[in-house]
């Protein structure tokens, strides 16, 4: 019996000093190599200098000090602004967070909104001027001019437009 609890006690040993040897690899989440590819993907579209959103999120700088509010707006799916109803069906440029990107959001605010490795840093995109949403079709209207002293002539313009199902 003795031997036995000795034999035991030896190789739960050598797995403990194994185990303690063994490196961990760095799971931590960085706003380099986790977070700006989201925020890239889905949300500087609109957050960079000059366009409609109200700060720049493209730089570890910018996003730095909005990260609790970033959290809180993804969070409760505030942000980004989609607001075409999911149960209807998918759409083109649906700009929503997945419930894996909201995790690793949160999870990198949690562990404090590290920088991360500079190498880990993927391009900034480019940024088009015009639409943000690339519409299905654009339908325009012909001109009409109206006599200056006439009352208001409001015209209805029919247009018939099938959409098809993709």
């Amino acid at each position: 019996m003795r031997y036995s609890v000795t034999v035991l006690l030896f190789f739960a040993l050598c797995g403990m000093r194994s185990h303690a040897q063994t490196p961990i690899a760095d799971k931590s989440i960085t706003f380099n190599k986790d977070v700006a590819p989201i925020l890239y993907k889905n949300c500087t579209v609109c957050h960079h200098p000059n366009d409609i959103a109200p700060m720049s999120l493209v730089t570890y700088d910018e996003v730095r000090p909005w990260a609790a509010a970033i959290n809180e707006a993804v969070v409760q799916r505030i942000m980004p602004p989609w607001h075409a109803d999911p149960r209807v069906g998918e759409f083109l440029n649906n700009p929503r967070l997945s419930d894996a990107e909201i995790a690793t959001i949160v999870d990198w605010v949690k562990s404090g909104a590290l920088e991360g490795n500079p190498k880990d840093l993927p391009p900034v995109p480019a940024f088009d001027t015009g639409w943000h949403i690339k519409p299905d079709v654009v339908i325009t209207i012909p001109q009409t001019t109206v006599q200056a002293g006439n009352q208001d002539d409001y015209e209805y313009i029919l247009c018939t437009y099938q959409l098809q199902r993709r």
